[in-house]
């Protein structure tokens, strides 16, 4: 199934994925903040980047806590590692996925 998924709904799409496919990539980042919301931009910006790289910091050093559904079932965390240092390199039909992978012992 992830295969069909990322070729399906990812690499062959033509159309900007952030708004029609993923759409926690949006500006709706309650969920990374924990509801400290600001107008300023500028602040906002700053507390994404903040929180992308402790998120990044986690997946790199293997101590992010597993999702879980509904606080029972444990999500396969394996993708985590694709979030970051992965790129869409165009095909004339389907794209391919080009990973930058973190070694071991978590220098990038």
């Amino acid at each position: 199934l992830e295969d069909w998924w990322v070729e399906f709904a990812y690499l062959r799409q033509r159309v900007s994925l952030v708004t029609n496919v993923n759409y926690f990539c949006t500006d709706s980042c309650d969920f990374i903040l924990h509801g400290a919301y600001t107008s300023d931009p500028i602040r906002r910006v700053v507390d994404l980047i903040e929180a992308a790289l402790d998120f990044k910091h986690r997946v790199d050093h293997n101590t992010l806590r597993p999702l879980r559904i509904k606080n029972v079932l444990p999500v396969c965390m394996k993708g985590m590692k694709k979030v970051f240092g992965t790129t869409r390199s165009p095909g004339e039909e389907s794209d391919e996925l080009k990973t930058h992978v973190v070694p071991d012992d978590g220098d990038a």
